[in-house]
């Protein structure tokens, strides 16, 4: 999907500087976790596998999955302390 946008980037002239890979379900320490987030988990790991052989040196900041959306200043801060840390 990605490789869709970035030809479509390129077909009209708009250069791209890098990638940001967002909403990675974290690790979790302790506690018992459902099936659904470990395979959620699972297919993560396969794709950011392809995202590095494909992109690589173009991964800019890995992201993880909010609790909320990120919305006004303070979601904002949030998303730039995570993007530049």
């Amino acid at each position: 999907m990605i490789t869709r946008f970035l030809n479509w980037f390129q077909d009209f002239g708009i250069p791209v500087g890098g990638i940001i890979v967002n909403g990675l379900i974290p690790e979790t320490e302790g506690g018992a976790v459902p099936d659904f987030i470990i395979n959620c988990r699972k297919m993560q790991a396969e794709h950011l596998e392809t995202i590095w052989k494909l992109f690589d040196g173009q991964v800019r900041a890995l992201v993880p999955l909010f609790d909320q959306e990120v919305q006004g200043l303070p979601g904002l801060g949030n998303l730039a302390e995570n993007l530049f840390a």
